[in-house]
This record gives structure tokens, C-alpha cells and sequence, in this order.
């Protein structure tokens, strides 16, 4: 649990002193963007590598039962949370709607996921994307760094929805063999 536990923390701690300006500032100050950005990607992959690896190592024990409806949630809300994470990335519609669509998307994923399971593993790795995907965009928005999107084109729409739903049919068709829990079949 110790490494899987070690992962959880490489992968956050990053990404929250990203989310807290003046602390990120200074560092930057202090090394430069470019070993900021390098140590982030590092201390990222270094994160998902050992919470990959050690997710099964984490005590499998219940703390609550899931919820009956939680795996239909799955289904039924995992294509959306996919679109509004692609969608991050283009300057489309769903984009100007959504303020903030990848922590949108992430807080569906990581909701219909701590339905679905109940164990402490579970609840420590979509516990953490929740509140992560929670505290991003409102410190953005307290800090004022949000800007409503001008110009958005459909074409990231266009792109986003095909992309999200491949994506869906992907991971439904593998998320035996990448994640251990075979969702179909």
C-alpha cells in the first residue's frame, strides 16, 4: 500500500502546487519554466506508473457497498465524461459552455466509479481525481484565471464527440486487460 499510496502523492502534489499560483511561481522562479514542466511530466508518470502497478496491492476491503446504480451511471455517463475531456482541448462549443470540461469530466468519471466500487483502493484513487477535479477550477476561478472562450468553432465539437466515443468503445472493449475488471462479456 506504501508505493500506491507514494503514487497517489507523485501524481498530486505536482498538480495542486500547479494549482496554487504563488507557490508554483516561486518554484518556477527559482529553476525555470522548462525544469518546472520536466519535473512535473516526471514526477506525473512516476505517479500513474506506481499507482498502475500497485492499485492491487492496496487493501481490496469494503467500505461501503457499491450502489446498484453505479455501474448503469458507468455506462450511461462515461461517454460524456470522455467528450468533456477531449473537449479541453479544442476551441468547440462544448468548451465555451462548460467552463472547466476535463474537471467536469473527471468529477463524472471519478463519481460513477465511487459508486460502482467501494473499496478502499477504489475510494483512495477516484477520491483523489474528485477532489483534485473539485479544488482545480475553483482556485482558477478565485484566482480570476478563467476567461470566457471567444470565437469558439464547431470543429472542436465535430472532433471531440467522435474522439470521446472511440475512446468509450476502447476502453470498454480493453478495461479488462488495462484495468483488471472486464466491463463486458
Amino acid at each position: 500500500m506504501t508505493l500506491y499510496l507514494l503514487g497517489l502523492a507523485l501524481f498530486f502534489v505536482p498538480h495542486l502546487v500547479s494549482t496554487a499560483r504563488p507557490l508554483r511561481n516561486s518554484i518556477v522562479a527559482g529553476i525555470g519554466e522548462i525544469p518546472w514542466k520536466l519535473a512535473l511530466t516526471a514526477m506525473s508518470f512516476a505517479g500513474i506508473t506506481l499507482i498502475a502497478l500497485y492499485f492491487h496491492d492496496a487493501p481490496a476491503d469494503q467500505l461501503w457497498t457499491p450502489q446498484p446504480w453505479g455501474r448503469a451511471a458507468l455506462f450511461a455517463l462515461m461517454p460524456v465524461s470522455l467528450i468533456l475531456v477531449i473537449s479541453a482541448n479544442f476551441r468547440g462549443y462544448i468548451r465555451r459552455l462548460v467552463r472547466h470540461p476535463m474537471s467536469a469530466g473527471v468529477i463524472i468519471w471519478s463519481v460513477c466509479h465511487l459508486a460502482a466500487n467501494g473499496d478502499i483502493a477504489s475510494t483512495l484513487l477516484f477520491g483523489s481525481f474528485l477532489i483534485y477535479s473539485i479544488l482545480s477550477p475553483l482556485v482558477a476561478e478565485l484566482q480570476g484565471r478563467v476567461r470566457k472562450l471567444e470565437n469558439p468553432d464547431w470543429k472542436g465539437d465535430l472532433i471531440s464527440i467522435p474522439v470521446g466515443l472511440v475512446l468509450y468503445a476502447a476502453l470498454m472493449h480493453f478495461h479488462a486487460t488495462l484495468f483488471g475488471v472486464a466491463i463486458v462479456g
